[in-house]
C-alpha cells in the first residue's frame, strides 16, 4: 500500500470506466472508488463493480467501493424537447404548468427573498412575484436547461421524506453485490442516519454528506451516528452564502476529529481538470489549505468521472498531497477530555521523545487509530489492525494510517512487525493496544522490538 497521509477518493465514471483507467489508478495509489447513484443505471454500476474487484484480485489490493446514494435532491420536471434555451434578461415562470415544471410541493417551498439556482449553481434566476401556481423570475445569465436538472435557492428545505424510494433500492443493490460502504445525500439530522442504519445493517459503513443548511445546524449529532463525514462543497455553496463554505470546511474538520471520525473533503477539489491537463493555482493552494486544516481524504468527482484527463487528475493530486504533506508537518492540540485522550497524548509523547516513527495500534472499533491520526500530518506512520471488516474499512479513510485485517492477534502482529522491518528497515515500534478494553479505549501502550 502507498502509505499517504491524506487518501485519494476517486469517482468512476464513463471518462474512467475501463479495467485498464481503473488499474492504474490503484497502481497511483488510490484504494478507495466512488460510485454515483444518481447517474446511470443499475447495469452499468454492476459491471464497474465487477471491474473494480477483478483489479483488487489481480493488484491484491484491498479496496472500498462508496455507493453514493441519490437523497432526496430537487429537480425540475420535463421540459419540452428535454431542453429550454435561457436568455439573460427575460421573464419565466417556474411552476406546475410554467416554463420551468417544477412539483408542488418545490413550489411551496422556494422563497421569492432569494435567488433560484438551477444546474447546480450554473443558472440563477431573481424571483420578481409568487402568483397561486408560479413564480415568475429573471435569468440573470444565459443557459441551457436540460430536463430533470437540480434546482436549489439559499436556505431552501428539503420537504421530501428520508429515506426516499431510490435510496432505499441503492442500498438493496449495494447489500446484493456484498458492498456495505454508502454515502447518504442531504442527510439533515442523525435520525436519517439511524434509519439508514436499520436498512443497511449494523456492520455498514455510512458517510454523511453535509450539504444542506439543516445538516449544518445538526453536525455534531450527524457525526455521532456517522462512520465518516464528506464536507459537499458543492450543494453546501448552493445551500448558504458561499463565504461561509470556507470556515465551515475547517470547523467541521476539527469537530469531527474531536469525536474521532474522518473526513472527507469534497467538490471542485480540482474541477478545472475536467478539460485542463494541469490545474489551477487557486486550486492547489486549496489542495494545500484542507491538507493543512487536517482533512482524511480529498475526492475528486467530475475530474475522473467524466474529465478529458482522469488519470492526470488523480496523479495530480497524489502529487500535491505527498508534496504538501512535508509543508505542514506539525502536531496539532487537541484539548484533553477524558483518560482514552491523556493517553494518546503520551503516546504522542512517547514517539517524539524516542524518535521512534512507527505505532501500530490493536483496535476493535477503529477510536484508539483515529484519536492518534488526528495528531499527526506525515511525521509518524500509524498502522492499525483490526478483526473486523467494517472497522478496516472505516481506517481505509483514516489520514497516516494503514490498516490491517487479522483472524489472530498474535499472528497479525508478527506480520505487521515483519512488513515494518522489510519495508521501513525499523527495529522498534510503539504499540497501542485497545482491543482488550471498552470501544473505544486505550489501554495499553509499549515498545516493541520488531
Amino acid at each position: 500500500m502507498v502509505n499517504r497521509t491524506v487518501k485519494t477518493v476517486v469517482t468512476i465514471g464513463p471518462a474512467s470506466e475501463s479495467y485498464s483507467t481503473i488499474k492504474k489508478m490503484v497502481m497511483e495509489g488510490v484504494r478507495i472508488f466512488r460510485l454515483n447513484l444518481s447517474h446511470s443505471d443499475l447495469r452499468w454500476h454492476k459491471e464497474i463493480i465487477d471491474k473494480i474487484k477483478s483489479v483488487e484480485k489481480v493488484t491484491k489490493e484491498k479496496i472500498v467501493i462508496i455507493l453514493d446514494l441519490p437523497g432526496p435532491k430537487l429537480r425540475i420536471g420535463k421540459l419540452d424537447g428535454d431542453k429550454l434555451e435561457i436568455k439573460q434578461g427575460k421573464i419565466y415562470t417556474l411552476g406546475l404548468n410554467g416554463d420551468i415544471p417544477i412539483s408542488r410541493e418545490i413550489l411551496n417551498t422556494l422563497s421569492i427573498k432569494e435567488n433560484i439556482k438551477l444546474s447546480d449553481g450554473k443558472l440563477e434566476l431573481k424571483p420578481i412575484k409568487r402568483d397561486k401556481d408560479c413564480i415568475s423570475a429573471k435569468a440573470m445569465n444565459s443557459y441551457t436547461l436540460l430536463s430533470e436538472q437540480s434546482i436549489n435557492q439559499n436556505g431552501l428545505r428539503y420537504p421530501s421524506k428520508y429515506p426516499t424510494k431510490n435510496d432505499v433500492n441503492a442500498i438493496k443493490f449495494g447489500l446484493k453485490n456484498n458492498l456495505n460502504t454508502f454515502a447518504l445525500s442531504f442527510i439533515s439530522s442523525a435520525d436519517d442516519v439511524k434509519k439508514m442504519r436499520k436498512i443497511a445493517g449494523e456492520d455498514s459503513v455510512l458517510i454523511s454528506k453535509i450539504e444542506r443548511k439543516e445538516g449544518v445546524d445538526n453536525f455534531k449529532e450527524i457525526v455521532d451516528a456517522s462512520d465518516i463525514v464528506m464536507i459537499a462543497r458543492g450543494d453546501l455553496g448552493l445551500n448558504m452564502d458561499i463565504s461561509n463554505v470556507p470556515k465551515l470546511q475547517e470547523k467541521f474538520i476539527n469537530e469531527a476529529h474531536q469525536l474521532r471520525k474522518p473526513v472527507i473533503v469534497a467538490t471542485q477539489v480540482l474541477e478545472s481538470m475536467v478539460s485542463s491537463s494541469i490545474p489551477t493555482r487557486a486550486e492547489a493552494d486549496d489542495v494545500f489549505t484542507a491538507v493543512e486544516e487536517g482533512t482524511d481524504a480529498l475526492m475528486l468527482s467530475e475530474e475522473t468521472a467524466i474529465g478529458a484527463y482522469p488519470l492526470k487528475a488523480v496523479k495530480t493530486l497524489t502529487h500535491l498531497i505527498d508534496t504538501f504533506k512535508t509543508e505542514v508537518m506539525r502536531k496539532a492540540v487537541y484539548i484533553i477530555r477524558s483518560e482514552d485522550d491523556a493517553l494518546a497524548d503520551v503516546a504522542v509523547k512517547l514517539a517524539e521523545s524516542t524518535n521512534i516513527r512507527n505505532m501500530m495500534i490493536v483496535t476493535a472499533d477503529g477510536a484508539s487509530a483515529f484519536r492518534l491520526s488526528r495528531y499527526f500530518d506525515s511525521d509518524i506512520r500509524l498502522f492499525a489492525l483490526t478483526p473486523r471488516v467494517d472497522t478496516f474499512k472505516k481506517l481505509m479513510f483514516g489520514r497516516s494510517i494503514e490498516p490491517f485485517l487479522y483472524r489472530d492477534l498474535n499472528s497479525g502482529i508478527e506480520d505487521v512487525k515483519k512488513y515494518l522491518r522489510n519495508k521501513f528497515k525499523t527495529r522498534k515500534s510503539i504499540l497501542v493496544s485497545g482491543v482488550f478494553g471498552k470501544a473505544g479505549s486505550t489501554t495499553k501502550i509499549e515498545i516493541v522490538d520488531l
